[in-house]
């Protein structure tokens, strides 16, 4: 399996749009990412008949729609920014909105995206990936770096970009860390309720 995705060819009309830098550029990636979505893939599968899980197998892609497990080991680069845009469409979902702005806040940065007719609006001009220009479908997506485990410095006051990330059960103050978090400060204002709230309950309330 490994020896056939190497040498797969990957062409750049089936991976991007109009624009030829910008859709060789595209091609590249999709050829770089094949042998680890191989992996991904085949992980997935594995773990679902570990568990006896006998359904169809399908990823989301950036425009909000599904592919089956096949679809992506040939077009990995379909998944950049998928997760944006799952939120935008359970956001959807679960409002019942077709036309909305979306804010989803996750650990490290906050991704604001616009619903139209229920789905991300697409970027309609060349995305960076990396710093490196491509134009196969994205949404058009603002992230900046505030999240829930941002840094927050009092003096002079900062927050992030920097983040604990995924470790913020056990960085972030209220779960016994020693980092100052935006999550910290929420619990602090009575703005949120999880963790230990005595942790942070001599925080400085003008903070």
């Amino acid at each position: 399996e490994f020896r056939r995705v190497l040498f797969r060819s990957s062409l750049s009309h089936e991976s991007g749009r109009i624009g030829l830098l910008e859709r060789e550029n595209a091609a590249a990636m999709n050829a770089c990412l094949s042998v680890l979505a191989v992996r991904i893939v085949q992980s997935f599968r594995n773990a679902l008949s570990g568990l006896g899980i006998n359904a169809p197998f399908y990823i989301s892609q950036n425009d909000g729609t599904l592919m089956s497990a096949d679809f992506v080991e040939k077009y990995p680069v379909l998944t950049f920014a998928s997760g944006p845009t799952n939120s935008m469409r359970g956001a959807a979902f679960l409002s019942g909105l077709k036309d909305a702005v979306v804010v989803d806040i996750g650990g490290t940065t906050s991704d604001v995206g616009v619903l139209t007719q229920g789905f991300p609006r697409e970027a309609s001009v060349a995305v960076r990936i990396g710093g490196v220009r491509t134009n196969f479908r994205m949404p058009d997506v603002l992230s900046f770096g505030l999240g829930g485990g941002s840094h927050v410095k009092n003096d002079p006051l900062q927050v992030g970009p920097q983040s604990v990330g995924y470790e913020i059960t056990s960085k972030a103050l209220v779960f016994g860390g020693d980092n100052l978090t935006a999550t910290d400060i929420a619990v602090a204002a009575g703005l949120a309720d999880v963790g230990d709230k005595s942790r942070v309950a001599g925080l400085d309330k003008s903070l």
